[in-house]
């Protein structure tokens, strides 16, 4: 007996026969009309995808629905874009004549000479047939094997710590590692043969996609990629088939509390690691929305985890098929930004454009050239793809980070990788006290043991001295006494005192604390007494890094209850460390004239070239800038947000700077100065000219 499925298998096929005989007779107008005419134009650029994903409703009506269906998407997947060069920007007049005020955003106007007037507010990031933007300088980090079919393109994702790229034909994962793309990249056979257009990765080393089952079952599977059961499916859920059997590429995204939908923000499974047990995203979802304006092509792209809209105007030829639909599903990106991918029409050229949204609210359209398409793009970033041959190339495109300015005067020597014992011609002074003291408990480990150390800064105005052992106690939740200072165990007790110019360091080695491997001596309290008083800060040693690897069984026995205490000592500067600057390309956008009086605001631009750099709160620099007789010292701004700023392989990262001018300064052309002095590093220099008038 014939059974629906066998009916609907039938349908498809012979609809999917109708469809390439109609795109082979190359119906140009019939088919621009039913392409363009009611779709949006936006979406993932159209590929040829794996025929699997076709799913047979269970009624008659239903089969001949799917048939419609194949004959539509078959008869648009069989057609590429035909990119044929438009008007360039010195074909454009531009009026820049506002439109009379109606209440609505001021506007400009753009013109040809033989073209319709465009108008965008002037408030838009803004896209225009009349004058394409700029091509995206896509350089290649990677490549992967192109499919056997060369209809087809590999489904893409990019991970907290992946670029996964899926051969759904051969059901292979090729894993490279996205902070050194360069690496041999790893391969994974994946027991689930997925389908559809879209996949997402991570957290950790999971991968998230559609396998079509049964029937009319659909599934959302998430596959591990590395440990025991690396290809396999650790966890899945059902998903509506009628949804996702034709979804657009992109849909699958990150929530904040598993894959969801990105059309509807419908969660569809939660996160879990490579076992299978549940996790977390660990950072926020950044889910975006996007809300078309009155106007046609007028959309703003809202981002509930930012403090601002993006407004986007996107303009094609109004003569041109599909010009009034111009709707945009935005998709987040790297650095809390988003990517917004189009085609911009026109009578004889079908464009593709992307706009790259910053966090700070900027924006930037580029065209893709070249064969570049949007892979994909999800909070860790945004992959454009090209087949070339045999192979397919991978490049970034992340929008750029840009930190605001930092007024947050800093001196040096005042952070603990750096305590260093300043020069001074003193042999003695009065003694410290803990008032004047900022007092930084550190640990070592070596050999299965974690010594403790004793860092003090100080902090006043004036010169003081340590000197001999610090009488100091670990404490535990409770506050009692876990370790303390046993004078029986000092090995020197005649060292001398140490005098502290102001921001100057002295140290103490106060022993071994507790094994680094699975315990000790439990403690979360440092008490240091100097001077007839106390200081207790946090500090925690002693506690495992994982409890599920250390039972009660295998806990390493607790240390000696006395620390063999040292007397202070100076610290002698670390001329062994590399610094970060070492590896990061520096330069300076400055204006070419500041008036004098005025606040001098600038960029300092900051490239990885070679390898993947990060600034921390340990290598965030103290520098120094002058212009003339103007000077300052800041902390840099690296600590804003999950406090790291990671500066990917060929990335770049803009720091605002500030330097006040004062009104008396010298006129005429100077050099602007700005030194690392903090981690060191070297100058960069730019010249600005101080100008009485601008």
């Amino acid at each position: 007996m014939t059974t629906i499925d066998e009916l609907g298998r039938r349908a498809a096929e012979a609809a999917r026969a109708d469809a390439a005989a109609l795109a082979a007779t190359r119906v140009e107008s019939g088919l621009d009309r039913l392409r363009l005419g009611d779709a949006p134009a936006v979406g993932m650029p159209r590929t040829s995808r794996d025929p699997r994903r076709w799913v047979m409703l269970g009624t008659a009506m239903a089969v001949a629905a799917a048939a419609i269906i194949a004959l539509v998407i078959n008869a648009n997947e069989g057609e590429s874009h035909r990119v044929i060069p438009g008007a360039t920007s010195t074909q454009v007049t531009t009026a820049s004549t506002p439109v009379a005020s109606t209440g609505a955003p001021d506007t400009t106007e753009l013109t040809t000479p033989t073209a319709p007037a465009v108008t965008v507010p002037s408030d838009a990031i803004a896209v225009v047939y009349l004058a394409l933007p700029p091509g995206y300088p896509a350089t290649p980090i990677a490549s992967v094997a192109a499919p056997a079919d060369p209809t087809q393109m590999p489904l893409v994702a990019m991970s907290d710590s992946w670029i996964v790229a899926v051969d759904t034909v051969a059901s292979t994962a090729t894993l490279i590692n996205r902070y050194s793309p360069g690496d041999p990249p790893q391969q994974i056979t994946l027991a689930a043969g997925l389908v559809g257009t879209s996949i997402a990765a991570g957290p950790g080393d999971v991968l998230y996609g559609m396998v079509q089952g049964n029937g009319t079952d659909m599934w959302l599977d998430a596959i591990a990629l590395s440990g025991d059961r690396a290809g396999q499916v650790v966890a899945s859920a059902a998903v509506s088939a009628v949804a996702f059997v034709e979804a657009p590429a992109g849909v699958l995204g990150h929530g904040p509390d598993g894959i969801i939908d990105r059309r509807t923000g419908e969660l569809l499974l939660g996160y879990v690691d490579v076992d299978g047990k549940p996790t977390s995203l660990g950072r926020a979802a950044h889910d975006l929305t996007a809300v078309s304006g009155s106007v046609a092509g007028d959309v703003n792209v809202h981002d509930p985890d930012g403090a601002h809209d993006w407004h986007l105007a996107i303009r094609s030829d109004p003569a041109s098929p599909g010009a009034s639909t111009t709707e945009s599903t935005p998709a987040p990106s790297s650095h809390g930004g988003a990517v917004v991918w189009t085609d911009l029409q026109s009578s004889t050229s079908t464009e593709p454009v992307v706009a790259v949204l910053a966090a700070d609210g900027t924006g930037q359209w580029y065209s893709l050239a070249d064969g570049w398409q949007v892979a994909a793009s999800d909070i860790d970033g945004t992959i454009l793809m090209r087949r070339t041959g045999n192979t397919v190339e991978l490049a970034r495109l992340d929008p750029p980070q840009r930190i605001d300015f930092l007024n947050q005067p800093a001196a040096p020597h005042q952070r603990v990788e750096y305590a260093v014992t300043l020069p001074t011609t003193l042999t003695s002074a009065p003694p410290c006290t803990i008032d004047n003291l900022a007092v930084a408990p550190t640990t070592e480990g070596a050999m299965g043991t974690t010594y403790g150390v004793l860092s003090v800064r100080n902090k006043g105005g004036q010169p003081c001295q340590v000197e001999g052992a610090p009488n100091v106690a670990l404490l535990d939740d409770a506050g009692n006494v876990v370790q303390s200072t046993d004078p029986a165990l000092l090995a020197d007790t005649s060292a001398p005192p140490v005098v502290l110019e102001p921001d100057s360091w002295a140290t103490s080695v106060l022993g071994p604390i507790a094994g680094n491997v699975c315990g000790g001596n439990q403690s979360s309290q440092f008490r240091v007494s100097i001077g007839g008083g106390d200081s207790t800060i946090p500090y925690e040693v002693g506690r495992p890094l994982d409890p599920q690897q250390c039972d009660p069984s295998n806990r390493q026995a607790a240390a000696p209850g006395a620390l063999a205490v040292q007397p202070f000592a100076a610290v002698q500067p670390n001329t062994d460390g590399a610094s970060p600057f070492d590896s990061l390309h520096v330069t300076l956008d400055a204006p070419a004239a500041v008036r004098a009086g005025d606040v001098l605001r600038y960029d300092v631009v900051m490239t990885a070239p070679d390898s993947e750099q990060s600034l921390d709160s340990r290598t965030c620099p103290v520098y120094s800038e002058t212009l003339g007789t103007a000077n300052g010292q800041f902390l840099l701004n690296c600590t804003s947000g999950n406090g790291v700023v990671v500066i990917g392989i060929g990335e770049s990262v803009r720091f605002h700077v500030e330097l006040p001018i004062p009104a008396n300064a010298t006129p005429g052309a100077t050099t602007l100065t700005w030194t690392p002095i903090e981690p060191i590093g070297a100058p960069i220099t730019a010249t600005v000219t101080i100008s009485t008038t601008i």
